[in-house]
C-alpha cells in the first residue's frame, strides 16, 4: 500500500507541474470594435453647389414728371405760351422671388484638433426679376395764351409706371469656424456679399386735351383738341456690395469627398438710380434694397488628397 501511494502521488505532482508548464487554458473574450478613424479637415479644396434662392426687393417711392406743354404741342400744332407739369407720386413696393440658384466654391481649411478654420469664395448663376405697375389719373386745367385765343384748355392725363428690377448672379467671401466631430463638420460662415442690379424705369403717360367751353368740362361739354401718348424706358445698372452670414453641416463620404447643406442670408444694400429721359416724361429718382435667403445642397472635393479615397 505505502508503495501504490507513493505512486498516485507522483503521478499527481508530475500532471500539476505539467499544467503550470503549459500556461493558463485560453479563456474567450469580448473585444471591443476599433473607434472610427478621424477626419482631417484641413487642405483646399474646389466644390459645387445647387439650391433655392428667395430675393426679396424693396423699391422706394418715387415721383414722374410729365410736361403738358410739350405733351400739346406733339397732339396741337396751335402755337402759344404756357407752363404746366403734371407730377404723379408713386408708392413704394416690395416683392420676392423664387428661383434656383447652382455654382461652385473654393476654399482652405486649417484644423486644430476638432476646431475647423478656414477661408471660401464662391460664384452662383441666378435669374429673379421683379416688376410692378402702378396707375393715375390727373386732371389739370393749362392758362393758354396762344395766337388762336383759347378759352381754356384742359388736359386729361391717365399715367402708367413700372420699375423692373433683374439680378442675374451674386458672389461672396469670407471666413468659416467649424468643430468637427466623427464623420460630420458643423460651421458658421461670414463676409462680404456682391451681385449685380439691372433696373429699368417705364412710365407712359396718355394725355387728351379739351377746350373748355363751359364751367364744368364734365357737364357742360368741352371740344376735344387731341391726344398723345409719350412713353420712357431709361435703364441703368450697377453692382451691389454687402454682407452674408450663415452656416451648415458637412458629411465625410470618404478622405475626399464631403457632401452637406448650408444656409446663407445675404444683404446687399441698396442703390439709387437718376433715370434720364428726353422728356416730355421724366421719371423720378428711385432706390432698390436687395437682399436674399439661399439654401443650398454642397459636394467639396479634398484637393490634396485625390486618389485616396479611403474610409
Amino acid at each position: 500500500m505505502k508503495r501504490h501511494t507513493q505512486f498516485y502521488l507522483y503521478l499527481t505532482m508530475s500532471m500539476l507541474c505539467a499544467m503550470a508548464a503549459a500556461g493558463p487554458l485560453p479563456l474567450e473574450k469580448n473585444v471591443a470594435p476599433a473607434p472610427p478613424a478621424e477626419i482631417d479637415w484641413a487642405g483646399p479644396y474646389i466644390g459645387f453647389n445647387v439650391g433655392v434662392n428667395w430675393t426679396n426687393y424693396e423699391v422706394s417711392k418715387y415721383r414722374t414728371d410729365v410736361d403738358l406743354e410739350e405733351q400739346f404741342y406733339e397732339a396741337v400744332a396751335i402755337p402759344g405760351e404756357f407752363t404746366n407739369i403734371a407730377t404723379f407720386p408713386v408708392d413704394g413696393r416690395s416683392a420676392t422671388e423664387t428661383e434656383a440658384i447652382g455654382g461652385g466654391q473654393l476654399g482652405y481649411n486649417l484644423q486644430f484638433g476638432h476646431f475647423v478654420v478656414g477661408v471660401e469664395g464662391g460664384f452662383s448663376g441666378i435669374g429673379t426679376k421683379t416688376g410692378g405697375k402702378r396707375e393715375a389719373f390727373q386732371v389739370n386745367p393749362l392758362g393758354f395764351l396762344g395766337i388762336i385765343q383759347l378759352g381754356g384748355v384742359v388736359a386729361e392725363t391717365s399715367f402708367d409706371s413700372w420699375r423692373l428690377a433683374e439680378t442675374t448672379w451674386n458672389g461672396y467671401g469670407g471666413g468659416q469656424v467649424g468643430y468637427a466631430w466623427w464623420r460630420l463638420l458643423f460651421y458658421g460662415n461670414g463676409g462680404a456679399a456682391f451681385t449685380d442690379l439691372h433696373v429699368m424705369a417705364v412710365d407712359r403717360a396718355h394725355t387728351d386735351f379739351f377746350e373748355d367751353i363751359g364751367k364744368n368740362l364734365q357737364t357742360d361739354g368741352g371740344i376735344f383738341l387731341g391726344g398723345v401718348t409719350n412713353t420712357s424706358r431709361p435703364t441703368d445698372s450697377d453692382v451691389l456690395t454687402g454682407w452674408y452670414a450663415g452656416g451648415g453641416i458637412q458629411y465625410a463620404l470618404n478622405d475626399v469627398v464631403r457632401a452637406g447643406v448650408e444656409y446663407r442670408h445675404c444683404d446687399f444694400g441698396d442703390q439709387t438710380f437718376s433715370f434720364h429721359s428726353g422728356g416730355p416724361v421724366f421719371p423720378g429718382r428711385t432706390s432698390f434694397d436687395l437682399d436674399s435667403n439661399q439654401v443650398t445642397l454642397r459636394v467639396n472635393i479634398m484637393l490634396g488628397r485625390l486618389g485616396h479615397f479611403g474610409p
